[in-house]
């Protein structure tokens, strides 16, 4: 949708998202000015970081079922909680800052 407004030059103006259930994207936008037949290179850096989830490829572990006791379950009397997933970078990096860096 955003690129379609893109390559119609349309110009479209969005408030921020502030309530409900958060959308299924995003878009970014920069504001500049372009003369006709100009040039300009906008450099647009992205960074990461989520040291750990319970959401792992689409998949929301955290509402995935759990053995009930007796079933499986290794605490005795309540479902185990997911075990979540940590992705390699949160090993490797502590803060968004030492991965921008």
């Amino acid at each position: 949708m955003v690129w379609k407004a893109v390559a119609a030059g349309q110009v479209l103006s969005r408030k921020p998202h502030a309530e409900g259930e958060p959308g299924g994207g995003g878009s970014l936008y920069v504001p500049f000015t372009l003369k006709p037949g100009g040039e300009r290179t906008i450099r647009v850096l992205l960074a990461w970081y989520v040291p750990s989830s319970v959401v792992r490829a689409g998949t929301d572990l955290a509402a995935a079922a759990v053995p009930a006791c007796g079933s499986g379950c290794a605490c005795g009397d309540k479902p185990a909680a997911p075990a979540g997933y940590r992705p390699w970078y949160a090993g490797r990096f502590p803060t968004i800052a030492a991965v921008t860096r």
